[in-house]
């Protein structure tokens, strides 16, 4: 798993000041008047924590108690039951097929691109290439440690030089920030110019965090969202009938109290993910499970009035 050394393009998350390491190896902030100039930032196994614990819904003690690993656990969904069962109840994504065009394009903005990864601590069908291209360097981050992160850190304030990377992959991560805009917003500052960003995100599904889920966007909110960037494509994840299933799911799950429940009364309904694939698209984009977006770093925003047209134009393709 070819994650690349660090040293030279963090920052200090709350000032953006170069870091420096102490004799422990811990890293703080080489401006004087910061905060982390005294409050070294912790290390995990070789993973540096560098969040603005100020200015974070993260807390150090819990971090450092649990040695940054994750407090939800996360079962392994990519084998075993759990791999067939979602492979039976939603329909193919188009995330997978959209990372061999990102990839594409990245390699054409360096011999070596720099890639960020906004929660990469699960690796997904989507990434899972990036993590064996030799050619690519990745930066792969997240709130918590794990085998496939080299940084524990808060998207809200990224600890990155600015113009640091070519792209950034942020999937599934936008409804579980506090402020997705400021967090585009850092992603923006990050990108060097003419850098690409693949953004996935929910609309019509229900609550799957718990307590760490706030936010869900419609395609055109998506599209706005990331206004600050040219659109190269964008579209529907998974269509209504996925969506169906959630439904399902959560409703059989309330009444009964209990998730195992929901999951298996879904197991009868397999058949209705098939309808996203023949759903017509303009009632798709308004019933979405969720959206995608692909972009470019701009200096020219899109304007209020084209997100209009941005939607007419969804509902035709």
């Amino acid at each position: 798993m070819p994650l690349m050394p660090i040293d030279r393009v963090v920052r200090c998350p709350r000032c953006k000041s170069k870091l420096s390491q102490s004799d422990n190896n811990a890293y703080v902030c080489s401006n004087a008047p910061c905060l982390y100039s005294t409050q070294p930032f912790p290390i995990m196994d070789g993973v540096p924590v560098l969040v603005d614990f100020e200015d974070s819904i993260l807390d150090r003690e819990w971090i450092i108690r649990k040695h940054g690993e994750s407090l939800k656990a996360r079962p392994n969904r990519s084998r075993g039951w759990r791999k067939v069962l979602r492979k039976l109840l939603t329909s193919k994504s188009a995330t997978a097929g959209n990372s061999q065009r990102f990839v594409t394009e990245l390699k054409g903005l360096a011999t070596r691109p720099r890639l960020l990864i906004i929660g990469g601590g699960t690796v997904d069908g989507g990434s899972r290439e990036f993590y064996k291209d030799a050619e690519i360097d990745l930066i792969s981050l997240d709130i918590y440690r794990s085998g496939s992160t080299n940084l524990v850190a808060d998207g809200h304030s990224l600890p990155l030089e600015n113009e640091s990377v070519h792209g950034v992959w942020i999937m599934a991560v936008l409804e579980h920030v506090l402020d997705p805009w400021r967090v585009v917003s850092e992603i923006h500052r990050v990108l060097a110019k003419d850098g690409i960003v693949y953004s996935d995100t929910p609309f019509m599904q229900h609550i799957h965090e718990g307590a760490y889920d706030f936010t869900r966007f419609t395609l055109s909110g998506h599209r706005w969202l990331f206004r600050n960037f040219e659109h190269i494509s964008s579209g529907v994840t998974r269509g209504p009938g996925t969506m169906m299933i959630w439904a399902i799911r959560y409703f059989v799950g309330a009444i009964f109290r209990s998730y195992r429940m929901g999951t298996l009364a879904t197991i009868p309904f397999f058949w209705v993910r098939y309808a996203d694939n023949i759903a017509n698209s303009a009632f798709t984009v308004d019933s979405a499970s969720g959206s995608w977006f692909f972009g470019r770093k701009s200096a020219s925003p899109m304007k209020p009035k084209d997100i209009v047209q941005f939607y007419r134009g969804a509902q035709r393709s």
